[in-house]
């Protein structure tokens, strides 16, 4: 089973109908790129949905959907935070540091040192409901163009791991 999260974002009325076209039934979720620019690691994942965690945990192949203008179509979600999400609940679920190619490894380090007490228990609560060795994410990033007055959507998937889209 794959669960679809779609980021909400600019563009969004332009993706709903495509998205619920292709990928069925999608949850909506709230990530925010202004929190990675801003290295604000304890408000990035504090604000990560509770179900994206659960659904984690219970080994469920998630995959984000997020609209880019970037013309290889990564949003920095794609390209830094699910890289980072993926650092933390390794560290803190399976207790194994994960260090996915195109992040410095120290950086990681620091940001897992950043997060306070509060927002690693939050992570850590899900580590109770673990039914997988493997943390299950990816990332399709979306970038819409608009040729001759048509709106099209380009797709760039981006594998970490064993996750399928």
């Amino acid at each position: 089973m794959v669960r679809y999260y779609v980021n909400l974002t600019a563009g969004l009325e332009h993706l709903f109908r495509d998205t619920i076209k292709t990928y069925g039934n999608v949850v909506f979720v709230h990530i925010l790129s202004s929190h990675i620019e801003q290295k604000a690691w304890d408000k990035f994942f504090y604000t990560l949905p509770d179900d994206l965690l659960l659904h984690l945990a219970l080994g469920t192949n998630c995959v984000i959907l997020d609209a880019s203008s970037n013309k290889n179509g990564e949003s920095k979600v794609i390209r830094i935070g699910i890289p980072v999400i993926k650092h933390i609940l390794y560290k803190l679920w399976f207790n194994v540091s994960y260090y996915p190619l195109g992040i410095d490894k120290d950086y990681l380090v620091r940001i897992y040192k950043m997060l306070s007490k509060t927002t690693k228990q939050k992570i850590r609560y899900y580590k109770d409901f673990l039914n997988t060795k493997h943390i299950n994410l990816a990332g399709i990033g979306l970038r819409l163009l608009k040729e001759d007055g048509n709106l099209t959507i380009q797709k760039f998937k981006k594998e970490f791991g064993n996750v399928y889209s």
